[in-house]
């Protein structure tokens, strides 16, 4: 994976990243991409769907040291916080622009509902490439990519598949 601006680190990464039990089995490479790409100058920024998602799979964990995994995820948390933090946390509103852009399925080319019929995309999935454009919109940057280990997610790191950015503004203008 090529070093870009901005990465945005999906959930199956995460659960590597901190060793979720039963979610790790990438742990080591995972460690190690986190730390050539930082030494490379890539920024990460966790969506906060893949945070939401990593703390129920922390809660869910059946066997292993759930304690101790809650206790890196609360760390990893708090490291966004601090004056040089290895990520950012994205924060978005999930307001009626983001609810008719989850609806709609934004930049893959199909509604929720298909893809949940399908089981191409879960809502997180398409949540996180919500929160994903909305950043392109809002910051000036090169370079976005969705790090993770699901390929049907990844697919939609191609900018050729992004269509221009929409607004809510833009899409009540097509309806009038």
């Amino acid at each position: 994976m090529p070093a870009h601006d901005v990465i945005f680190i999906d959930t199956s990464v995460l659960t590597n990243l901190l060793s979720v039990p039963g979610l790790c089995d990438r742990a080591e490479e995972a460690k190690g991409e986190f730390e050539r790409l930082r030494r490379a100058g890539a920024k990460f920024v966790i969506p906060v769907t893949a945070l939401i998602e990593t703390g129920n799979h922390i809660a869910q964990v059946k066997q292993g040291d759930r304690r101790g995994v809650a206790q890196r995820f609360c760390k990893a948390v708090d490291a966004a916080r601090s004056s040089s933090p290895p990520w950012t946390i994205r924060d978005v509103n999930w307001d009626d622009e983001f609810l008719v852009r989850l609806l709609s399925g934004d930049s893959t080319g199909s509604a929720l509902v298909e893809h949940l019929a399908a089981k191409t995309l879960g809502t997180g999935d398409v949540a996180i490439l919500v929160e994903r454009d909305l950043f392109l919109e809002q910051v000036r940057v090169s370079g976005v990519r969705i790090w993770s280990y699901d390929q049907r997610l990844v697919a939609y790191n191609d900018d050729s598949r992004r269509p221009p950015s929409r607004s809510r503004k833009s899409e009540t203008n097509k309806r009038a």
